[in-house]
């Protein structure tokens, strides 16, 4: 079984945003994983424990997406396959 998880990019709760012009200043900001993904994929890597398979993470964005990614899967029992790609 081969489950996906799409996975959200968000700034972080605590970040200060700051208008610039019609855009949010996104250098001053950290982001993570929006929280209802986060369950997901938890419950994503438990029933990969309990019928086997994979779990994939899927998102889309800016480069910094990845670390969002790296981040999420590394906290967590890692997924058997990490994909980061264009």
């Amino acid at each position: 079984m081969k489950i996906i998880v799409c996975i959200k990019q968000v700034p972080a709760k605590d970040a200060p945003l700051v208008i610039a012009g019609n855009w949010i200043k996104e250098s001053d900001i950290g982001f993570e994983m929006n929280e209802p993904d986060s369950f997901a994929l938890e419950e994503a890597l438990r029933l990969k424990e309990k019928h086997g398979g994979e779990v994939v993470a899927l998102s889309m964005g800016p480069e910094r997406v990845k670390q969002t990614i790296k981040r999420s899967t590394g906290e967590r029992r890692r997924p058997r396959d990490s994909y980061c790609g264009q």
